[in-house]
C-alpha cells in the first residue's frame, strides 16, 4: 500500500474537489491519502513519507495560486525527487480554438518554467464556471467569453466541465508508474 499526498490550491472550490476526488481515486486503489490545502501554508517540507504527490491548481488571468507557486518554488528540489504530478484546471482547455488550448498548456509550462519543478505527470482538465460566486464584473467577463465559445451563459447557475472518467484515468496511470505492483514477498508456498 502507498502513502499519497494530494496537495491543492484553489479559488472557487473546482481544485478542492478535484483534488478530494483524486484522493478518493488513491483509496479506491487501495494507497492511503492525505488531503492538503496550500493556503494553509502546513505543508511537509521532507516528501519521503510519501510514495507519490499529486497537486491540483487553476488557472486564473494566467496564475496559478500564489500559496501553490510559493510552495513549489521553495521545494522544486524535493519535488523533483518525489514521485509527482500535476493537475492544471482551466476553462480555456476546453476552447474549440486550438490556440486557446495550447495557451492553457502554455501556464502550465510557464508555472513549471518558473519554478523549477519537473512532474512527471502533467494533465489539463477543464475546470467550471461558478457564476454564483464570481462579482459583477467577473460574472459579465466570464458570461461574455462563454457566450463567445458556444458555452452556457445563464448566471443563475454554476457549470461544471471536469472531466471525472479522465481524471481517474490520469490518477491510475500516474500511481501504476509512481508505485509498481507490490509483489507479495511475504507469501511462502505451502509444502507440498
Amino acid at each position: 500500500m502507498a502513502h499519497v499526498l494530494v496537495v491543492y490550491a484553489t479559488t472557487e472550490g473546482q481544485s478542492r474537489k478535484t483534488a478530494r476526488h483524486i484522493a478518493e481515486r488513491v483509496e479506491a486503489l487501495g494507497h492511503s491519502d492525505e488531503l492538503a490545502d496550500a493556503a494553509d501554508g502546513n505543508l511537509p517540507d521532507d516528501l519521503s513519507a510519501y510514495d507519490a504527490v499529486f497537486l491540483v491548481a487553476s488557472v486564473h488571468h494566467g496564475r496559478y495560486q500564489a500559496p501553490l507557486y510559493h510552495y513549489v518554488k521553495t521545494h522544486s528540489g524535493v519535488l523533483n525527487d518525489a514521485n509527482t504530478a500535476f493537475v492544471s484546471l482551466s476553462l480555456a482547455i476546453m476552447s474549440k480554438i486550438e490556440v486557446e488550448r495550447e495557451e492553457a498548456r502554455s501556464f502550465a509550462k510557464t508555472f513549471l518554467d518558473a519554478t523549477g519543478w519537473r512532474p512527471a505527470f502533467v494533465h489539463h482538465a477543464a475546470g467550471a464556471l461558478r457564476y454564483s460566486q464570481y462579482d459583477f464584473f467577473k460574472k459579465w467577463i466570464m458570461r461574455r467569453i462563454s457566450r463567445a465559445e458556444g458555452g452556457p451563459h445563464d448566471t443563475t447557475k454554476d457549470y461544471e466541465f471536469t472531466d471525472w472518467d479522465a481524471i481517474d484515468d490520469f490518477v491510475d496511470e500516474a500511481m501504476e508508474k509512481a508505485v509498481p505492483a507490490v509483489q507479495d514477498q511475504a507469501f511462502v508456498p505451502p509444502a507440498l
